[in-house]
């Protein structure tokens, strides 16, 4: 298996898990600690999955942190140029300054 690369992106919108959609502290920590560990799409597919069954329908910000942790993962593991990630992240939504 091939060395996974880091990928940091930096584009516009919420990205997290709201105190109100994961309200213990533990459980939310929980929740970053497995999407971090996540390395394949349908890994993020099971998470996604299990965050609908335990906590319910996913809040923008939720979503936005699932769309985001994919595009890291097709980037980090894409044996194409790196500038078919950059489409991706364009694709998003550019950065602004």
């Amino acid at each position: 298996m091939p060395d996974l690369v880091q990928v940091t992106l930096d584009v516009p919108g919420e990205a997290h898990l709201p105190k109100d959609y994961v309200e213990a502290d533990d459980a939310r920590l929980e929740a970053y600690r497995r999407l971090a560990g996540v390395t394949s799409i349908a890994e993020l597919g099971d998470l996604r999955d299990e965050w609908l069954d335990r906590y319910g329908a996913l809040p923008a910000p939720a979503t936005g942190l699932l769309e985001l942790s994919e595009l890291r993962l097709a980037c980090s593991n894409s044996t194409s140029a790196p500038s078919s990630c950059y489409r991706r992240a364009w694709a998003y939504g550019p950065v602004q300054s």
